[in-house]
């Protein structure tokens, strides 16, 4: 991730734009992961509840 913001400083970025950038990229990874989670979570209840009706 260090070398993403030394490159992105090399182009030219300031620390406020690379800054930006890393907030806005660290957020959207938390919501995919979030996300993940919650249709992990659902997919389990449908397959329990499809066993469960067997």
């Amino acid at each position: 991730m260090r070398a993403v913001f030394d490159r992105m400083q090399q182009a030219g970025w300031n620390f406020g734009e690379t800054e930006h950038a890393a907030k806005t990229l660290l957020w959207a990874q938390r919501r995919a992961l979030e996300e993940n989670a919650m249709l992990e979570a659902n997919l389990a209840i449908m397959r329990a509840m499809r066993r469960v009706r067997r």
